[in-house]
Protein backbone atom coordinates (compact mmCIF):
# COMPACT_ATOMS: atom_id res chain seq x y z
CA UNK A 1 0.00 0.00 0.00
CA UNK A 2 1.42 3.41 -0.90
CA UNK A 3 2.71 5.54 1.96
CA UNK A 4 0.75 8.76 2.49
CA UNK A 5 2.68 11.75 1.22
CA UNK A 6 5.10 9.71 -0.87
CA UNK A 7 5.39 10.73 -4.49
CA UNK A 8 4.97 8.42 -7.46
CA UNK A 9 8.77 8.29 -7.87
CA UNK A 10 9.17 7.02 -4.30
CA UNK A 11 6.53 4.33 -4.89
CA UNK A 12 8.25 3.19 -8.08
CA UNK A 13 11.65 3.12 -6.38
CA UNK A 14 10.22 1.06 -3.50
CA UNK A 15 8.65 -1.36 -5.97
CA UNK A 16 12.00 -1.93 -7.68
CA UNK A 17 13.69 -2.36 -4.29
CA UNK A 18 11.24 -5.11 -3.37
CA UNK A 19 11.54 -6.78 -6.78
CA UNK A 20 15.36 -6.78 -6.60
CA UNK A 21 15.25 -8.08 -3.02
CA UNK A 22 13.14 -11.03 -4.19
CA UNK A 23 15.51 -11.79 -7.09
CA UNK A 24 18.53 -11.69 -4.77
CA UNK A 25 16.89 -14.25 -2.47
CA UNK A 26 15.19 -16.33 -5.16
CA UNK A 27 17.11 -19.55 -4.65
CA UNK A 28 16.65 -19.75 -0.88
CA UNK A 29 12.98 -18.77 -1.03
CA UNK A 30 12.23 -20.94 -4.10
CA UNK A 31 11.08 -17.95 -6.14
CA UNK A 32 10.63 -18.82 -9.81
CA UNK A 33 9.41 -15.49 -11.18
CA UNK A 34 9.31 -11.82 -10.18
CA UNK A 35 7.50 -9.17 -12.18
CA UNK A 36 7.22 -5.44 -11.74
CA UNK A 37 6.10 -2.75 -14.14
CA UNK A 38 6.73 -3.95 -17.68
CA UNK A 39 9.59 -6.30 -16.71
CA UNK A 40 9.84 -9.90 -15.59
CA UNK A 41 12.68 -12.00 -14.14
CA UNK A 42 12.55 -15.80 -14.33
CA UNK A 43 14.82 -18.22 -12.47
CA UNK A 44 16.86 -20.43 -14.74
CA UNK A 45 16.74 -18.24 -17.84
CA UNK A 46 20.01 -18.21 -19.74
CA UNK A 47 20.51 -14.44 -19.66
CA UNK A 48 19.45 -14.15 -16.02
CA UNK A 49 18.21 -10.59 -16.34
CA UNK A 50 14.99 -8.67 -16.55
CA UNK A 51 13.03 -8.85 -19.80
CA UNK A 52 9.75 -7.72 -21.25
CA UNK A 53 7.08 -10.40 -20.77
CA UNK A 54 5.56 -12.09 -23.78
CA UNK A 55 1.82 -11.83 -24.11
CA UNK A 56 -0.41 -9.43 -22.23
CA UNK A 57 1.25 -7.17 -19.65
CA UNK A 58 0.03 -7.21 -16.06
CA UNK A 59 -3.03 -5.05 -15.43
CA UNK A 60 -1.54 -3.41 -12.33
CA UNK A 61 1.93 -2.16 -13.22
CA UNK A 62 2.43 -0.85 -9.66
CA UNK A 63 2.41 -4.28 -8.02
CA UNK A 64 5.35 -6.59 -7.47
CA UNK A 65 4.34 -10.16 -8.27
CA UNK A 66 6.35 -13.05 -6.86
CA UNK A 67 5.74 -16.63 -7.99
CA UNK A 68 6.99 -19.51 -5.85
CA UNK A 69 7.84 -23.09 -6.82
CA UNK A 70 5.32 -25.70 -5.72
Amino acid sequence: RPVAGAGAGADERRGWELAQWAVARAEGLRITEVSYGDRVWRAGEALGGWSKPSGTPAADGGSVRIRLAR
